[in-house]
């Protein structure tokens, strides 16, 4: 049983590996966002799977039978037999066990974040424009998406300039689906937190998330404007002006698809290479 466990993670370890080391040198820099955004999920769930398929049995060595054996008579010394020592056995279950707790704190956090927006959403304002379900929070800033549910800070104006473009950027994540492919790699990570490539794949994937929303937003708006907007947006919302009840929730950082990212510098170049 441990030597499966054992086999089955360091298995899984070298498949993702070295897939993620292929996307870091080959894919990283692709514009193809949806190529990217599949190949990062793809690889994850070879490297669940793959290590549980068996091997053929015909890659299997045969073993010659039993009763083709000779048997012969050998002497033995006389020898004492000590019983073995569990310190192995203890070892490897202390490390089960330290292994557990430290998924389980991830588990906290991921579930935590999970409820403070099911929270959020439960006390904000609904509001419904042009076939989007709108929530109005007054105690955040900027905007972000859950699922289907878009957070709008109260103090965003409907009547100013960027409001439609922040609402289509914000509908690209939903459309989308990225909140599923950040559910799955979280969950990834809470299991296999000791594996660097699940925390890189939780980097990249927002990454290619934002580029995708960005590419949807500027089908209507020139990439200099939109790129005015994102800038003012981002540079209001992390401030340091902002008091500290008006900034964003490590909550909404995790497990949010947000307009106002800090990959801005990135998005920017993004926008310029695409619409070269």
């Amino acid at each position: 049983r441990q030597e499966i466990m054992s086999n089955y993670l360091i298995e899984l370890s070298v498949i993702h590996v070295a897939l993620i080391v292929g996307y870091w040198f080959l894919l990283r820099k692709e514009r193809q966002y949806t190529k990217m955004r599949f190949y990062l999920i793809a690889s994850t769930l070879l490297a669940l799977t793959i290590p549980l398929l068996k091997l053929p049995k015909l890659l299997l060595t045969s073993k010659q039978p039993i009763d083709a054996v000779p048997m012969e008579v050998i002497s033995l010394d006389a020898m004492t037999i000590a019983p073995a020592s569990d310190v192995s056995t203890w070892s490897y279950e202390l490390l089960i066990w330290i292994y557990i707790a430290i998924s389980l704190f991830f588990l906290f956090k991921f579930l935590s974040g999970v409820f403070y927006l099911i929270w959020l959403e439960r006390k904000s304002s609904h509001e419904k424009l042009n076939g989007l379900h709108i929530r109005k929070v007054g105690n955040i800033k900027g905007s972000f998406t859950f699922f289907n549910w878009i957070f709008l800070s109260n103090e965003i104006d409907p009547n100013q300039q960027d409001y439609g473009v922040i609402l289509k950027h914000e509908k690209a994540h939903a459309s989308l689906g990225h909140t599923y492919d950040l559910m799955f790699f979280e969950l990834f990570k809470v299991c296999f937190w000791w594996l660097p490539t699940a925390w890189i794949n939780i980097k990249e994937i927002k990454k290619i998330h934002e580029f995708q929303a960005d590419a949807a937003a500027l089908k209507s708006c020139d990439v200099d404007h939109y790129s005015s907007i994102l800038i003012s947006s981002t540079l209001k919302t992390n401030g340091l002006s902002l008091p500290a009840e008006k900034r964003p929730s490590r909550w909404q950082a995790g497990l949010a698809s947000s307009f106002h990212d800090g990959l801005i510098l990135k998005r920017l170049t993004a926008m310029k290479q695409q619409a070269k």
